[in-house]
């Protein structure tokens, strides 16, 4: 009989011990190892190790017995990554028919179409609405209904400071104030200051879906030289005589350009990952708090990929941003499950897809949830937690009246975590999603470091232990959530990154939040505005598409930024929206 009471005690023992599970760093680590080998190739979405990733997560998920959402765990939706030309593609300059991929290339935002027009040489292709030192090189120049062929990059002036020019130098800028003249193309050719290899802009297709009005194509040196010599001028004396006087140039050129070319989207389906775990209270459990972490990452890097080192085509295995994210999600999983009894909330663990094209998953979400909004009771988010520096940043903790009292009251050590509530929420990573929506996020951040979004973040630099009590930390945090008395109070905090301005040159901040939505080029949707700001004064409302400011058009999100550029405080704008298929004119007070 003794033997058999040991038997039990000893079982006893060991469902106590399970129950009360901690996670481990040897577990995290295994986790980042799988996700963020070389195997998955950087988890571009889409893409094989997209997919590999995305069933690693669904499975742990159904290992650990929880109710998988949507079809068998998986949110599915398409994404744009690139364009293609097909067909036609031709260049033609006067009888001079310009050799394909060797000599110029489409960039991959270009219209497509067939459009000829005399040619004319505009410099730099800038306007700078600047008191002290304005810039103009269209200045009594008329190219409407003309081809305008102009310099890449910038001048180098010595009257203007180094980095003056540097936020006017973006192609798509330039194509589009050529657009707003009355330009029907735009040729890029290479200066030798700036692009002494003579390369043609590659072929790239941004992180948002962006669409010229107009075709615009990138040249090497050797035709610019022949464009140019229908003035009698080479590309290496114009660009000389603009440095040194520091005036714009611009001229006829007597030639006439044609060309005809088709570029088609090419989209990929990818998705969120997404299970729930039931809470075991029964007057809460039909109330969900979101724990989440995007799983996605850049592939091989390269150009317009947001990698920090994009001449550098390598695996970007994204160890930390966010397969340290992902493991928490994962591990989190695992302990709450295991204590079960302690939840009363039940927990929607997702993992998201295509943030790094601009939070597209967690958008995406928060559009369709599997459960009414107002039963989401608030979401925390988990984007680079594997390189701890000494500080735990919990970003957004003002998005909540309570958040301060909840977080304050979470047990930890402090000898081995030091946790800073920061109560501005950034609007770079997938809560912002949330928090566009009305619902109280947090944004669990460790530090990004040297190797952030390089070739570099791999799982040999993860610090494992570290990361585990960070995860032990939010698992702790859910559950006082899950069982906490009454609503969270939403509060919208200002934040000076809502409106992915950051470094754009914008004087003003409208108080938008952008959808990242896919409009077909016909505007910008918004999923949010900012209390107190000037688009909520205005009357502006989430799901408006804005489609004019002060009368010029807006297709998407460059188009968007780059007219406000143009706007002072103090200034009075009219914005056109669509909404609900309503076309409607709101003056903003900036």
């Amino acid at each position: 009989m003794k033997k058999i009471n040991t038997i039990i005690i000893l079982l006893f023992l060991s469902i106590i011990g399970f129950s009360q599970t901690e996670i481990t760093s040897k577990e995290v680590q295994n986790h980042i190892d799988f996700l963020a080998s070389d195997d998955l190739k950087g988890r571009f979405p889409g893409t094989e190790g997209d997919e590999t990733a995305a069933n690693y997560i669904r499975d742990e998920f159904k290992n650990l017995g929880l109710e998988l959402l949507f079809d068998d765990g998986f949110q599915y939706f398409d994404i744009q990554t690139k364009s293609k030309v097909v067909g036609s593609k031709s260049l033609q300059i006067g009888s001079f028919s310009c050799k394909y991929v060797e000599e110029y290339q489409p960039l991959m935002f270009s219209a497509s179409g067939k459009f000829s027009g005399k040619a004319v040489f505009a410099g730099y292709g800038m306007t700078i609405e600047d008191e002290n030192q304005p810039w103009n090189d269209y200045e009594n120049l008329d190219v409407k209904g003309k081809w305008v062929v102009i310099f890449r990059g910038k001048p180098n002036i010595a009257a203007y400071p180094e980095t003056y020019f540097d936020k006017y130098t973006i192609e798509y800028s330039k194509v589009l104030t050529a657009s707003d003249l009355g330009a029907v193309g735009v040729v890029f050719i290479n200066g030798y200051n700036d692009y002494p290899k003579d390369k043609l802009i590659e072929p790239c297709f941004g992180r948002f879906s962006e669409k010229a009005q107009i075709p615009a194509y990138s040249v090497i040196r050797y035709t610019g030289d022949r464009l140019l010599g229908f003035a009698g001028k080479k590309v290496g004396e114009v660009e000389k005589l603009i440095n040194e006087t520091g005036k714009t140039v611009s001229f006829d050129l007597d030639v006439t350009i044609k060309n005809d070319l088709t570029i088609e989207p090419v989209m990929v389906k990818t998705h969120n990952v997404v299970a729930v775990l039931e809470g075991s209270d029964e007057n809460l459990k039909d109330e969900y708090i979101v724990i989440g972490a995007h799983y996605d990452h850049l592939g091989f890097g390269g150009c317009n990929s947001g990698s920090k080192m994009p001449d550098k085509i390598a695996i970007h295995n994204g160890a930390d941003d966010n397969a340290s994210g992902v493991a928490g999600v994962l591990e989190i999983a695992e302990y709450l499950a295991a204590n079960k009894n302690l939840l009363g909330r039940s927990i929607i663990f997702i993992a998201f897809g295509a943030e790094e094209r601009g939070l597209l998953g967690s958008n995406y979400f928060v559009e369709n949830l599997p459960v009414d909004k107002d039963k989401i009771y608030c979401m925390l988010n988990m984007d680079m937690i594997g390189k701890y520096n000494g500080k735990l940043t919990v970003m957004g903790a003002g998005t909540a009246a309570e958040f301060n009292d909840v977080f304050n009251s979470v047990d930890y050590d402090t000898t081995t975590l030091n946790v800073k509530l920061h109560d501005k929420p950034y609007s770079g990573s997938d809560h912002a999603s949330f928090i566009s929506h009305g619902i109280p996020a947090v944004f669990f951040y460790g530090s990004s470091g040297k190797d952030y979004h390089t070739p570099f973040d791999d799982a040999e630099f993860i610090n494992s232990e570290s990361a585990a009590i960070i995860m032990q930390y939010v698992a702790n945090s859910a559950i006082k959530f899950s069982i906490k008395e009454g609503n969270l109070t939403f509060v919208d905090v200002k934040d000076e990154n809502n409106n992915n301005n950051h470094g754009y040159g914008m004087r003003v901040k409208l108080g938008v939040v952008p959808a990242f939505e896919d409009t077909d080029n016909k505007g910008m949707k918004i999923s949010g505005v900012t209390d107190d700001s000037p688009a909520q004064k205005g009357g502006m409302q989430a799901n408006d598409i804005i489609t004019a400011i002060n009368d010029e058009p807006v297709s998407n999100i460059y188009d968007y930024m780059e007219r406000l550029k143009k706007i002072n405080p103090g200034d009075k704008t009219v914005i056109k929206i669509n909404r609900g298929g309503e076309e409607i004119e709101i003056e903003i007070q900036f």
